[in-house]
């Protein structure tokens, strides 16, 4: 993959002596990922096969590395990416949605390739799960992390009226 910004920036590997800056970059990436979801049920049909989903959390781990020198890329790495999601029903208070995410980069790298933060902030924010609404696309970016998405919905358990039923949702961010 070639990137290049398009805006000034300049990045440089960090070195003892000199330290040359760039503002083009390389990568040849190679990527392993597994998801993990114990008994997780399936209704299969002739042409797909649809998850029902399962009452156990499902693990998602994915390990990227950079390879420096082979068909051009200028980056040795290690990247694992890690997701875990739990879904469970409350009976008379509600459904309740937990998300876990880590990340982890070993060397220094150029901005195009960190973890960013899921910032979904705008003038006007709507809700967009498993993100945070005070904070910027690309506002914050690291090559370590861990977030925390926690929401529980009521659906129409409090308000019910003909015709109109909101469903009233609590959330909290935590990175």
């Amino acid at each position: 993959t070639y990137k290049e910004p398009g805006y000034d920036y300049y990045f440089g590997p960090p070195a003892e002596e000199l330290n040359l800056l760039s503002n083009s970059f390389r990568f040849t990436e190679g990527s392993v990922s597994f998801r993990y979801a114990f008994r997780e049920k399936f209704l299969k049909n002739v042409r797909t096969k649809v998850s029902l989903g399962t009452s156990w959390p499902v693990v998602w781990l994915t390990y990227t590395r950079g390879f420096d020198g082979i068909l051009g890329g200028e980056f040795g790495y290690n990247r694992l990416d890690l997701k875990i999601h739990k879904s469970f029903f409350i009976k008379y208070l509600g459904r309740t949605d937990l998300m876990l995410k880590a990340g982890f980069i070993d060397k220094a790298l150029p901005y195009t390739n960190l973890f960013n933060g899921n910032g979904s902030y705008h003038t006007f924010t709507l809700y967009a799960p498993h993100s945070f609404a005070t904070m910027r696309l690309n506002e914050f970016l690291m090559d370590r992390y861990v977030a925390l998405y926690v929401s529980h919905s009521f659906g129409k358990l409090l308000f019910r009226a003909k015709g109109f039923e909101p469903a009233l949702e609590l959330t909290t961010n935590i990175g």
